[in-house]
């Protein structure tokens, strides 16, 4: 129970204090405003890929990892949020598919919900 509560609480700070040296380029999310993101009936490899185009700067892009038995299990997509952060429409798209995210190897790795 510790580790777990340890292991939520890193990847909670991962997230929440990233700065512009965090590997996996989380603090895009962070920082990123979008006025606008729809997204209608997409299967969740494409919403990431719209995510990580609308977040990224000229040399940085979150690097996301969607394991093939993350996609075969994902459900579709649809969302319409204007003025939220990179990091509140991830959020969105996590609960729509049933995934969670975990940092590894310097990248965000979208899994199935246990």
């Amino acid at each position: 129970m510790k580790t777990l509560c340890m292991m939520i609480g890193l990847l909670w700070g991962s997230f929440a204090f990233a700065d512009s040296a965090s590997p996996a380029n989380t603090h895009l999310l962070k920082e990123t405003v979008l006025q606008e993101f729809t997204l209608v009936n997409v299967s969740l490899s494409d919403a990431i890929a719209e995510l990580r185009e609308l977040t990224k700067t000229k040399s940085k892009q979150v690097n996301f990892v969607i394991p093939p038995e993350t996609e075969a299990l994902s459900k579709e997509v649809t969302l319409d949020l204007r003025g939220v952060s990179g990091l509140d429409a991830f959020a969105m798209i996590l609960r729509q598919t049933a995934t969670h995210a975990e940092i590894r190897m310097n990248s965000i790795w979208i899994l199935p919900n246990p």
